[in-house]
């Protein structure tokens, strides 16, 4: 088995309940069939606690009407943890905000940026994320994969890692990039959904030339702002399709689009002005934007690679000649 981590990953400790936020509340923790067993199986008189704090059916832990967990204590700390040690907690509890894909013979292990401490790891973080393989013979796989192409996976792991080193590429503005990788994106679903996969090597190649970086920049410099603060209202609906954990998110989003395009609208451009164009002094606010861009930005443009309804749906209609 071949793992695949970014450099920073064992950087990460939880640090329980000096934490801003809790893990333990707002969504509903699922209990893998393993540990309900172990649970079914514990002795002594925590017993009942457990049985009363599980939801049997659901397979998850009961939540009180803070969407709380109901180990979840007043001191934000674990009961469960405490009572009945570190090898009671189940899988989700004991991986969070570790978060692992499983391909044929690979697992690609990465840290949840829904943490505040994984957030800040990479908001601090001043060198470029890089990924740290390991073989491990000695593991076999546990999922089954029926109809794994290997050979589209492979693309994808390349056009991936093109789109990596582009987004990494701090020699271009922020904004060139984001229109290289999804004029990448664009341009290799298609020829995905057409089966044309030996083509995508050549999309690959064509959006890492100098010459596309040249074509994006002379595209954007005849772009009129008001062209961007349209496609910004347009994407930023986008949010809003995202899972709701907390009442207050959508109350947070309205405000935001408020202070975006209506309340703040002049002192976000000049801001945005400032980190682009800025001198030395802005230094740190400009890597600040650079890493909110990644950060934020990274899933959505791999899963444009896979989801073409992204594309139509925002017209996105971006593509390098050649």
């Amino acid at each position: 088995m071949i793992y695949t981590r970014p450099d920073y990953f064992n950087e990460f400790k939880c640090i329980a309940d000096k934490c801003p936020d809790t893990c333990c509340a707002g969504w509903q923790i699922v209990i893998d069939d393993a540990s309900l067993e172990k649970y079914k199986k514990l002795k002594g008189d925590y017993i009942w606690k457990v049985m009363s704090c599980v939801d049997w059916e659901e397979g998850c832990f009961r939540q009180d009407n803070e969407k709380r967990c109901a180990f979840l204590n007043p001191d934000n700390l674990c009961d469960l943890y405490k009572n009945a040690g570190e090898e009671s907690l189940c899988k989700t509890c004991r991986d969070y905000p570790r978060h692992t894909e499983e391909f044929d013979g690979v697992r690609e292990v990465t840290l949840s940026v829904s943490c505040p401490v994984v957030a800040r790891l990479l908001m601090e973080r001043m060198t470029p994320v890089k990924f740290v393989t390991e073989e491990h013979p000695e593991e076999e796989e546990t999922l089954e994969f029926g109809d794994f192409d290997p050979f589209l996976y492979s693309i994808i792991e390349d056009g991936r890692a093109a789109m990596m080193d582009i987004l990494q590429n701090r020699n271009l503005p922020m904004k060139e990039r984001a229109v290289l990788v999804l004029g990448m994106a664009h341009d290799m679903q298609r020829r995905i959904n057409h089966r044309e996969l030996f083509a995508c090597d050549q999309v690959i190649a064509k959006y890492k030339r100098e010459k596309s970086q040249e074509y994006v920049r002379e595209y954007l410099q005849q772009k009129s702002l008001q062209e961007e603060e349209i496609l910004t209202k347009e994407m930023f609906p986008l949010i809003y399709e995202l899972e709701l954990l907390r009442e207050e998110w959508d109350d947070l989003l309205h405000k935001s689009q408020n202070m975006l395009f209506f309340s703040m609208k002049e002192e976000f451009a000049q801001l945005k002005r400032n980190l682009t164009f800025g001198n030395q002094r802005n230094r740190k606010w400009r890597f600040i934007w650079n890493r909110l861009w990644y950060i934020s930005f990274i899933p959505i443009f791999l899963a444009a690679c896979m989801m073409d309804s992204f594309l139509q749906r925002h017209r996105w209609r971006f593509t390098v000649p050649g």
